[in-house]
This record gives structure tokens, sequence and C-alpha cells, in this order.
């Protein structure tokens, strides 16, 4: 798999294989383990491209420039499900996850660990619900966060063509807005990018790549927590 043009992935039996083309053309090789090909992969900066791998229950992070692996502390019970993985800040310092709760979407926040660099733990006691319910119509999930607000998209394929549905909130503001939409795509692909004033969904055809700016509402101060 192709994740950018730089960096693709084929998977083995119980591991993923990785290669990166650097700058000066010379190619990193990376393998992690997992029990799939990864779906999950972001271009944090210029000096980090992730890859987060599962195996059974543990995620891991795989930065496929310098070939360093750093695992994230199971921290929730095995009956809740990860959804996704995001980094937020420009740096894989500290990243995001979300978890299916019983229906329900958690949030947990992590940063590496201060007695070893290749661990991620938690920064909380607890995941926080978020307010948002899980949609069985909707299998497929992706989400983004930073210090603002918190984007939920849901979206199936349905031919030629993707049904999605998008979900945002403020933190610490009860609101939650939606919009939906159906876009034609072939590729079975959509990004969502989370920007401090708007929201970016991208979905591609064969020949043209579809971009939604969803622009932030505000919030009178007096609907805050």
């Amino acid at each position: 798999m192709q994740y950018d043009v730089k960096s693709y992935c084929c998977q083995l039996e119980f591991s993923t294989k990785c290669f990166h083309k650097m700058a000066n053309h010379v190619i990193v090789n990376s393998t992690i383990i997992s029990d799939h090909l990864p779906q999950t992969y972001q271009r944090v900066s210029e000096n980090e491209n992730i890859l987060v791998a599962q195996y059974e229950h543990t995620r891991s992070v795989l930065d496929m420039k310098s070939n360093r692996i750093k695992d994230i502390v199971e921290s929730f019970d095995k009956s809740q499900k990860s959804v996704g993985i995001y980094v937020p800040a420009g740096s894989s310092q500290k990243i995001n996850e979300l978890i299916n709760d019983e229906g329900y979407y958690k949030f947990c926040d992590y940063q590496l660990s201060e007695s070893n660099d290749n661990r991620y733990d938690r920064t909380q006691n607890e995941c926080s619900y978020i307010g948002i319910a899980h949609d069985s119509n909707f299998p497929h999930v992706k989400f983004c966060s930073n210090l603002n607000y918190i984007a939920v998209i849901v979206y199936y394929y349905d031919g030629d063509i993707i049904r999605w549905k998008l979900k945002f909130q403020y933190w610490n503001c009860p609101i939650i807005f939606e919009m939906h939409r159906v876009t034609y795509s072939l590729a079975e692909n959509i990004v969502l990018s989370c920007d401090p004033q708007t929201i970016d969904v991208y979905t591609t055809s064969k020949w043209y790549l579809f971009r939604y700016d969803v622009k932030l509402p505000e919030i009178p101060k007096k609907l805050y927590h």
C-alpha cells in the first residue's frame, strides 16, 4: 500500500514491511509487528511520518523516517475498541486516541514516558466521553483533534460513492455539530484534517481531489461549561 509519494508498505504474515525514500534518495527500511496492514498514516512534520500498527491488543507507532517504534501502554478494557490514533500538535511527543466504549466514543490522551522514550503513557486516569455515539450504519471511522475541538467522521462505501457524516464538538461545550455528504469516489479513501479555524475533508476519484472546507462556527461563551 502506498501512503504517499515516498512511503509505502506491504503486509507479511504477522508484520508490516515499510520503505520510505529520503530527500537524499536513501531508502529507510522498517518492520513493525501487526495483525494486518495499517490504515492509520500521518505526515506529522517534515521530520516525522508515522504509521500506527496493531498486534492483538498492543498498538505501536512507527516513525518511518527514523525507524523508531514506540508502544502505547494498554489503557482500557479489552471489551473496548480502539478506532483511531491522531497526532495533534506537529510532533509525536503527544498522541490522541479514540475508543468505542459500548456504543459511545471516548477520548484518550498520551505523551512520551519520562522514563522510557519508546513508550507512551496516558495523561489521564480515565479516558473521557465526548458525547458522540457510534453509528453502526457507518463502519469506518476517522478523527482528528486539537486544543479547540474534536472531529469524528464516519463513512461507508456504496458502489462508486462514499456516504459520510461529520460530527465535531468544542471542548467544554455541549453542542455537537453535524453535516452529511455523499461523494463520488473510486478510491475508497477519505482524509480528515483539523486546523484551528476549519475542518478539511478530502476524498478522491480517478481524476479529481475533492475538498470540503468546513468553517467552524462561533459559540457564545455562556454555552461553555
